[in-house]
């Protein structure tokens, strides 16, 4: 294996891991269980209370 074997293998695997890991976030995302946190995360804009102090108008 010379250096641009070695250099097309590794773009090639470093595709596959990015790839890999655009896949695994995406469902991660879209899974069930994660709704209710989402939700929550949505609403907080919404709250009445100022966060971290801030001063309401």
């Amino acid at each position: 294996m010379n250096y641009y074997d070695a250099l097309v293998w590794s773009r090639i695997i470093g595709i596959l891991i990015f790839f890999g890991l655009f896949i695994t976030f995406v469902l991660w995302s879209y899974r069930p269980g994660g709704k209710r946190i989402y939700d929550a995360a949505a609403r907080i804009p919404f709250e009445d209370a100022p966060a971290h102090g801030a001063k309401e108008i």
